[in-house]
């Protein structure tokens, strides 16, 4: 469920709003694909680093 959608985020975003203050909202979505890639990125390189012999002598 998204976080707009749960009771106290709806509740919160109201009575900031009346408040006049700024309000978040969920991430755009060019925003969650570049950390989705970064996420992935970084999951395949410490895969690899892992499965690489260590090179010592």
């Amino acid at each position: 469920m998204p976080r707009s959608r749960e009771p106290i985020y709806a509740r919160l975003v109201a009575e900031w709003r009346a408040q006049g203050r700024a309000v978040p909202t969920d991430p755009e979505l060019p925003w969650t694909s570049l950390a989705g890639l970064a996420e992935l990125a970084d999951l395949a390189l410490r895969a690899g680093s892992a499965a690489e012999p260590s090179r010592r002598s």
